[in-house]
């Protein structure tokens, strides 16, 4: 799972060069709660799980986690990346 983190976030980095990197902790946290529910309870497989991780983090990600971010702190739901 650490290598679907460590993939996913390079092509985030890449994708999104201009997002607030102050906010990078919790986009890191928010990634890695992605990967975690993508794996599911299944035998772990490095090419799917990482398929799965990359299609939900499309290109405005950041943008539409770092809201969810905002709404879960002031109301404290379940933050949902996909």
């Amino acid at each position: 799972m650490d290598r679907v983190y460590e993939t996913a976030w390079a092509h985030l980095e890449a994708r999104e060069p201009f997002r607030d990197r102050q906010k990078d902790g919790e986009l890191q946290n928010a990634l890695r709660k992605l990967v975690f529910d993508s794996a599911g309870s299944d035998k772990i497989n490095f090419d799917t799980l990482c398929d799965r991780v990359l299609v939900c983090s499309t290109p405005g990600w950041c943008s539409r986690v770092v809201s969810l971010i905002g709404r879960q702190k002031s109301a404290s739901e379940p933050a949902q990346a996909c």
